[in-house]
């Protein structure tokens, strides 16, 4: 079987450079990277994914600094594990590892089996427990077009930008998850989230969630915790509930709130508006007001351009923002 290779990052002066580790990484699969200053680790870590990172030394000799202090914040943002390689294995040096934060310790003489197995489960670790502050996903979280929040210990953490397009107000961060959803009330919808709740599943479904604050918009939510996931921290998607007949749109270029002004209305407009906001398909609307479906969705597009957003759940939104809580749209 052909082993996947993982670049490995080995940092040591030529003299302390140890062979034995370095044939052990390259038979597992490493593809090894020497360097001898903190400076030029730096750098690698920068530009190469890494998977590992090796040293022999605590101190970058020509420099002075701690090297796993020094590359410490690229290394959390890449999730890779460092291990200090000790031949003497004193107290304090192990001590003062631990302190620092090191991964692991690779003690000399090498144990080759306990090695693999010691980096192996590092590699893992770092994986899943650390997958939440990676670059990777931070960048898959913010540019998202499914509306996200990161929840930890029910408290948002995060909204990502898709999530603005459905719900303006700002300040959602820290607040609990019950006080800006409204959950249904249903025993079994209850006995999923006591599932996942208590870490029985890693994810739980759930149909017909609204706002606190707009009732009449509906979602069905997915909420994943991964395996190695914080038993408290999770991830929560949100997707438009196919009975509303509503639909989220990426092709526009989102307008900021600010830039928004009064909007005019027609009175067909208003209605229609209205309509929607209370859930009912294109289908319903157009038999109610004894109109096309070619109309009615015309209607909504004039109703989406005036208001400068990408769908009818930013319209009904921006609206219920805009009059600050007044019953109706002025409309002509």
């Amino acid at each position: 079987m052909t082993k996947t290779q993982n670049n490995l990052l080995f940092i040591s002066p030529p003299e302390h450079i140890n062979e034995q580790v370095i044939d052990l990484m390259r038979s597992n699969g490493f593809k090894v990277n020497i360097v001898s200053e903190v400076d030029d680790a730096l750098k690698c870590l920068q530009n190469t994914k890494y998977q590992l990172t090796l040293s022999t030394e605590f101190i970058d000799e020509a420099k002075g600094d701690l090297i796993f202090q020094t590359l410490e914040p690229e290394l959390l943002s890449q999730a890779i594990p460092f291990f200090l390689i000790l031949e003497d294995c004193k107290k304090e040096d192990i001590m003062l590892a631990l302190e620092l934060g090191i991964d692991n310790i690779i003690f000399l003489p090498l144990d080759q089996e306990a090695t693999i197995r010691k980096v192996n489960k590092e590699i893992a670790k770092k994986k899943y427990f650390n997958f939440l502050n990676t670059s990777d996903f931070k960048f898959y979280f913010n540019n998202s077009h499914i509306p996200m929040l990161l929840v930890d210990n029910d408290h948002i953490q995060e909204v990502n930008n898709s999530f603005s397009c459905i719900h303006q107000k700002n300040g959602l961060k820290g607040k609990r998850i019950d006080e800006v959803f409204e959950f249904p009330d249903s025993s079994l919808e209850k006995l999923n989230y006591k599932r996942f709740d208590s870490k029985i599943s890693n994810y739980c479904k759930i149909k017909n969630i609204s706002f606190k604050e707009a009732r009449e918009i509906s979602f069905n939510i997915l909420m994943f915790k991964g395996t190695y996931f914080n038993h408290k921290t999770y991830l929560i998607e949100l997707s438009p509930n196919p009975e509303s007949g509503m639909e989220i749109s990426y092709n526009s270029k989102r307008e900021e709130l600010g830039n928004y002004r009064n909007p005019i209305l027609t009175p067909r407009e208003h209605q229609v508006l209205e309509l929607s906001s209370e859930g009912l398909p294109i289908k319903l609307i157009a038999d109610r007001l004894s109109v096309s479906n070619r109309t009615i969705e015309k209607h909504r597009s004039n109703i989406m351009e005036k208001l400068g957003v990408r769908n009818i759940i930013e319209a009904v939104s921006t609206v219920n923002t805009l009059r600050g809580g007044n019953n109706h749209i002025e409309a002509l």
